[in-house]
């Protein structure tokens, strides 16, 4: 998803606070997440749970969470995990507080 972005961002001591907006179209394979890497690296590293989403997938709008896959990046899925579709009218809106190191 790489038409329209958003982010703004904020450490205060050893949390990171941050908002992404992005919009666009997916191609190549469907997959279950889309994934955004950080200007800052995790003290937790993987599966903190990393804000909470909405998510657009051709249009309808629908829950979400997000979550770190690693010590730099965070995955935003569908609530139900499934396939994002291919195509236009892609988004996701993902909020969230994590500890850094």
């Amino acid at each position: 998803v790489s038409q329209s972005r958003y982010h703004q961002y904020k450490i205060v001591g050893k949390t990171f606070h941050y908002i992404i907006r992005a919009t666009g179209t997916t191609g190549g394979s469907a997959g279950t997440g889309i994934l955004f890497t950080l200007p800052v690296t995790l003290a937790n590293g993987n599966s903190e749970s990393a804000g909470a989403t909405l998510v657009s997938d051709g249009g309808s709008s629908v829950a979400g969470y997000a979550f770190a896959n690693s010590a730099t990046q965070i995955t935003v899925r569908k609530y139900d995990a499934s396939s994002f579709g291919l195509g236009a009218s892609r988004a996701i809106i993902v909020s969230g507080t994590l500890e850094i190191a």
